[in-house]
């Protein structure tokens, strides 16, 4: 229920409501309205939501919106409960636009039973109802509507309400992608790509992650930049996938960014250069995302494309050490066992490599039975030192077996 979305059927409600001859200039159509023709009054409503020819005025828009509203006017309806659950021009209510948009949804307005389907689904403004969302959706979905096709297909993936169905999602992807809808076409990218209810095939993934991008989906431009990064269902291209990275990052997704940094780091796709991948990376740290939260550490740490800051570096492996990022906890394990950026701790330190090594890090592995071999912030134990150097030599970890062969 994004803004470009309500754009969209708002215009469509428009041109296509199907009522005779309407009044074209904004003077008729303040005119009708003001005589209560309740069309007129939700087309004079929709001029001040987007400032169409007045000031932008999404009170004055309410105002409209409900006077339709409360005439029976369906698309009124639609969109005053819109505007409550938004909170625009009116205090966000989710209640009352759950009221608006039953209202609306009864008399087969598709919009609103998407939308009463979705409050039901997440529970806003009424208790949580999988069984109900579904019922609503489908209702709106047999109408065409394509956002409701979407949600219901992310009920079939999910098992929200009805049996997991993977090929039932793809079913509903397909129909709602089929109508332009771009989440559904990363969807349906994404079920090709892992082969969800539906046989794998990554040209087709491809295929649906272009359409995505090429209508500025940032997930779409990730999973597309991705393809061509390692050539799966396009022909391997380090340069495209930097620019589909590049057109997501500037969107603002975090994943995108990481990405993109990892390009600037390692000059695929662009030269390398390392402030730009600090840059990158810093945005997306500051997203919360802790792979690069545990690159950024890194660049802090070694003064690459930024000044050298051991604390700044552990502070941000401590970011990501917290979400559970297993590199980050054997990073800041080393900072406690170095003392860089942090007080010397070897008791700290063995702490945050064994939660790095429960996660199979085989070098927090190697560094976590060195603890025990040496007795370095827990007892000296070699049974699990031995333990430990043994699960990160299963991993090809060579210090690792050599220190297995000097102990057995």
């Amino acid at each position: 229920m994004s803004g470009k979305f309500l754009a969209f059927i708002c215009v469509v409600a428009i041109l296509f409501t199907g009522c005779g001859p309407r009044p074209k200039s904004l003077s008729e159509i303040r005119r009708a309205a003001e005589q209560g023709d309740a069309e007129a009054q939700v087309s004079l409503g929709f001029r001040y939501y987007y400032g169409k020819g007045v000031a932008h005025d999404d009170s004055e828009a309410v105002k409209w919106f409900r006077l339709a509203a409360e005439q029976g006017n369906a698309n009124g309806r639609h969109n005053l409960g819109f505007c409550y659950e938004n909170g625009r021009g009116v205090a966000r209510d989710y209640a009352l636009a759950v009221k608006w948009y039953r209202l609306a949804a009864e008399q087969g307005e598709a919009k609103s039973q998407n939308n009463l389907g979705f409050c039901y689904e997440h529970g806003k403004g009424i208790p949580r109802d999988y069984a109900l969302a579904i019922h609503w959706y489908r209702k709106a979905a047999g109408q065409g509507n394509a956002r409701a096709r979407f949600n219901l297909g992310n009920c079939y993936y999910y098992g929200k309400g009805v049996p997991e169905d993977r090929s039932a999602a793809v079913e509903c992807y397909r129909l709602a992608a089929d109508q332009g809808h771009v989440e559904a076409q990363n969807k349906l990218g994404i079920c090709y790509d892992g082969g969800h209810g539906v046989a794998k095939d990554h040209s087709k993934a491809a295929k649906w992650f272009r359409q995505a991008a090429d209508q500025g989906d940032a997930y779409g431009q990730l999973n597309l930049g991705t393809c061509y990064a390692y050539g799966e269902g396009v022909l391997r291209s380090e340069r495209k996938a930097a620019q589909w990275y590049r057109k997501s990052a500037e969107q603002g997704n975090a994943k995108a960014r990481n990405k993109l940094g990892d390009c600037y780091r390692d000059g695929k796709g662009v030269k390398p250069n390392d402030s730009e991948a600090a840059k990158w990376y810093r945005l997306a740290a500051d997203q919360g995302d802790a792979v690069s939260q545990n690159e950024l550490g890194i660049f802090c740490g070694e003064g690459r494309g930024v000044a050298q800051d051991h604390r700044e570096a552990a502070n941000w492996f401590r970011k990501a050490a917290e979400q559970g990022e297993p590199y980050a906890q054997a990073n800041l394990a080393d900072s406690y066992a170095k003392g860089r950026g942090v007080p010397q701790d070897d008791r700290k330190a063995a702490i945050w490599y064994r939660k790095s090594a429960d996660q199979g890090y085989a070098a927090a592995q190697t560094s976590l039975g060195d603890c025990y071999h040496v007795g370095k912030g827990v007892p000296q134990d070699t049974n699990e030192a031995i333990k430990w150097y043994r699960k990160s030599a299963d991993q090809g970890d060579v210090k690792a077996r050599n220190k297995l062969v000097r102990l057995l």
